[in-house]
Formats: C-alpha cells, structure tokens, sequence
C-alpha cells in the first residue's frame, strides 16, 4: 500500500482476522488484529495468495552464480514476537539449500545482473518459491560467509580488469588489536598471512 504495510487476512475457515507485519521494534514485528476483516478495494494495493512455509523464512545470500549462503528465521506472521539470541542479534540457523534451490540463486543472479544480492526464499509443500529480492545484502554474523565472498570478489574483480593477477600470492599484514593504535610498535614481526 501507500504506507508501506503489510496485512495477513485469514480465511472464515481459519477465524478471520489479520495480522499486521512492520519493521522490528524491539521484540515485535507483527501483532495480530481480530476485527480486521475486509480487504481494502481503493488505492495501489498489491495481493498475493499466502503460503504457509512450516514456521521459517530462508534468507539466502549470493556471491556470483555459483555460491549462496543461507540462513533461516521465524517469521513475524508466526506470534509477532522477534527471537534474539544471547547479544540482541535475530536468532538465525544455517539452511542447506537443495539442488533446485542453488539454480533459484543462479537465475536470480543472472536476472538482475547482481552477483552480490539477497533474496527472501519461502518452501511450502515441496517447493520453493523467491518471494522478494535486495540488492547488496550482506549476511549480518558469518566469517565463513565473509572469507568466501571476499575470495570471490577478489576472483571477479581481477578477472574482469587484471586477469595477470589472478594468480599471484600477496601477503596481508595483520595488525594485533593492541598494536592497531599505535604505528610504532605495529614491526614486521607482526603477524602475515598469504592471500590466494
């Protein structure tokens, strides 16, 4: 709609009602409302049929066509209520995406010309639907996910402008976090490892 809101309307058969869905605040990013049952018929609405998934959205993130990370959530639809772990950070849990799910992230890709993007993945009854696309979404928590992405890039950047480089070694100097202020003590005994 207009205002950038997003309502679950639930069947007769299901007790009616609707659920309404906006951005996380604090531990809440939805809350469910009995007596809103009619759908709007004015303005620039969009609707689409909904899809129950079994309690989880998958994010998947890509790095090039051959490579998605991914990760699941429950959704808001669910209670309203936003699950944090242990720092305030949304609970997430690895997903292993299937065979046909890896292709979804290669078309997606291709489709936008993105090799860096996200997009939301939902299952239901055996199958796999895309249900939004971002641009230049990053995966919040993960260095197995920023090592592997930064591989990549270094790979598509060097093949695009310096294909000579792509094969050569170069060293990265590690700064220790208590020498990091102090440039003086930063030697070159400091810490280096090879970047291939």
């Amino acid at each position: 709609s207009t205002q950038s809101t997003w309502d679950v309307f639930f069947s007769s058969a299901d007790g009616g009602g609707a659920q309404y869905l906006f951005r996380k605040e604090k531990d809440r990013a939805s809350e469910f409302l009995p007596a809103l049952n009619t759908i709007h018929s004015d303005g620039p609405d969009i609707y689409e049929e909904f899809v129950p998934t079994g309690g989880t959205d998958i994010k998947v993130y890509t790095a090039g066509p051959t490579y998605a990370h991914a990760e699941g959530r429950k959704p808001p639809v669910v209670d309203g209520r936003v699950l944090r772990d242990g720092t305030g950070k949304v609970l997430r849990c690895p997903i292993m995406l299937n065979a046909f799910e890896k292709e979804i992230a290669a078309k997606v890709v291709r489709a936008f010309s993105q090799n860096i993007c996200g997009f939301d993945l939902l299952r239901t009854q055996g199958k796999s639907y895309v249900c939004d696309v971002n641009g230049w979404s990053f995966v919040k928590r993960a260095p197995k996910y920023y090592d592997d992405c930064a591989h990549l890039l270094r790979k598509m950047v060097l093949e695009a402008v310096a294909p000579q480089l792509l094969h050569r070694h170069v060293l990265i100097r590690t700064i220790r976090p208590e020498v990091a202020d102090n440039p003086q003590r930063n030697r070159p005994n400091s810490s280096e490892r090879e970047l291939r």
